[in-house]
């Protein structure tokens, strides 16, 4: 908001085109805002060391099940669903794909995925 303050608008002449907006600005602002006093440094741990046995016996205890869904995974499978959600998640956010470009994202995922399942086994 600050450098919003610092930018100073120019109204352009009547004789030119009404298209072409002129704004001066400065790269460094005019003040810097004020640090609150009260602004301390925490540390918060979201891991640690000592949870590493859990963590192995989580993993160890999902690992054949994760084995069984990436085998049943390939490219066929996997296309067909990315094509409509690459399509509706594009469409969401107000950028709508030409079908050629939303199969191109698809297909991209599709065989990185695949790849990615290769590559681990």
């Amino acid at each position: 908001l600050q450098a919003l303050q610092d930018v100073d608008y120019v109204e352009h002449p009547a004789d030119k085109s009404p298209e072409i907006v002129t704004v001066s600005f400065s790269v460094a602002p005019k003040r810097l805002p004020s640090v609150p006093p009260d602004l301390k440094p925490t540390y918060e741990t979201i891991w640690t060391a000592s949870l590493m046995g859990q963590e192995r016996a989580n993993i160890a205890a999902k690992l054949n099940e994760a084995r069984m869904v990436a085998n049943e995974l390939s490219h066929s499978l996997m296309y067909s669903p990315m094509l409509r959600v690459v399509d509706e998640v594009y469409a969401q956010r107000g950028l709508p794909l030409h079908p050629g470009e939303a199969r191109a994202i698809a297909k991209c995922l599709a065989y990185t995925l695949d790849d990615s399942l290769a590559f681990d086994s």
